[in-house]
Parts: C-alpha cells; sequence; structure tokens
C-alpha cells in the first residue's frame, strides 16, 4: 500500500510497440518496493512516432 507521506518514484519506458511503467517507494531502509506496474500496447498510428514523442507518450500514459 502507498505510503502518501513519502514521494513516489516513477520509471517509464517505450518500446517499439508498447508503453510500461512502474510507480514504486522506499522504505525506512531504502529498499524500494513496487507499488504498480503498467502497460498497454500501442496504436498504428503510436508505432510511427519518434523516440521523443513514445516517450512523452508513456508519461502522458503514467499521469492518466
Amino acid at each position: 500500500n502507498p505510503d502518501w507521506s513519502k514521494p513516489f518514484i516513477v520509471y517509464t519506458d517505450a518500446s517499439d510497440s508498447a508503453l510500461g511503467s512502474t510507480l514504486s517507494q522506499k522504505d525506512e531502509n531504502g529498499n524500494e518496493h513496487p507499488i504498480y506496474f503498467g502497460s498497454r500496447q500501442m496504436s498504428s498510428a503510436e508505432v510511427n512516432y519518434t523516440v521523443t514523442e513514445k516517450e512523452a507518450l508513456v508519461i502522458i500514459f503514467v499521469v492518466k
């Protein structure tokens, strides 16, 4: 369960055809624990995006 008093850590990645993300937090010992994993396939239009556009797309995916 998330601890709303601690900062969250977000990792994102975009491949040629999919988006992925992980949300995690560190415990009192500095160990990182995942809270949420998310991923999805890109649409036929999105696979044609540049690398920068794909990385921006995954950030939008995470925020939503």
